[in-house]
């Protein structure tokens, strides 16, 4: 093509055939496509087949379909190919490829191989955020969402953060069917605290029940204190 030129481009795509990747920019601004995206992740086991681009999207497009629970599958799994198989195979940081090296054949052939390579690292945002709980809703974490989603493998997890405003932590966890949640929020800021829950009765605020604080709101299944 030369400069100035303009082209149209049109043709038709399967999206029942589409691979993962397609299937994640499909669904990151419609999710029309997501139940094809759900059923090429199944068919390989729950398994990663998204490259540098469609890794690091995969995760929100999890969520915005409610659907944290495939990224835990997918993030504890620990063979080929996943953050845990190459964790498996000694890796320290995150690799080019998922198999960089293995214990049984080495150093990948391939020439084009680090072992220093961010692209697959995009999985901390998610960790932060939907493990630990912490996201920020407002620039610089002025205002701070915690939202821990427990599932399993886990029982328990903990994060920090050093934001503009003094460390955010969020710790909690989930055993005999019941969830704890410990957090601390910086002077001068503010926070949405979401939790898991069945019945309001059986949500406690430092030892004392919610439905007992004049100064707690619900709304939208979220418990918020007011300011």
């Amino acid at each position: 093509m030369k400069q100035g030129e303009k082209h149209e481009f049109t043709g038709t795509y399967n999206l029942f055939k589409c691979e993962e990747t397609v299937c994640v920019f499909q669904v990151f601004n419609s999710s029309v496509v997501h139940p094809h995206m759900i059923e090429k992740i199944e068919e390989a086991d729950n398994h990663l087949r998204t490259g540098f681009l469609g890794t690091a999207l995969l995760s929100k497009v999890s969520d915005n379909i409610g659907r944290v629970d495939l990224m835990h599958k997918l993030f504890f799994n620990e063979t080929n190919l996943s953050w845990f198989y190459s964790i498996n195979q000694g890796a320290t940081t995150i690799w080019e490829r998922w198999n960089s090296y293995s214990k049984s054949e080495g150093f990948s052939k391939e020439k084009m191989n680090s072992l220093n390579q961010y692209a697959y690292g995009a999985i901390g945002q998610w960790m932060y955020e939907r493990i630990a709980g912490i996201a920020p809703l407002e620039p610089g974490y002025k205002k701070i969402l915690i939202a821990p989603h427990p599932c399993k493998p886990l029982t328990s997890a903990s994060g920090s953060l050093n934001a503009p405003y003094r460390k955010v932590t969020s710790s909690w966890k989930h055993m005999d069917g019941k969830f704890t949640l410990e957090i601390t929020i910086p002077s001068n800021t503010t926070a949405l605290v979401t939790i898991p829950f069945k019945d309001l009765n059986d949500v406690a605020l430092n030892c004392l029940k919610i439905s007992n604080d004049k100064n707690i709101k619900i709304k939208d299944q979220k418990v918020m204190k007011s300011q």
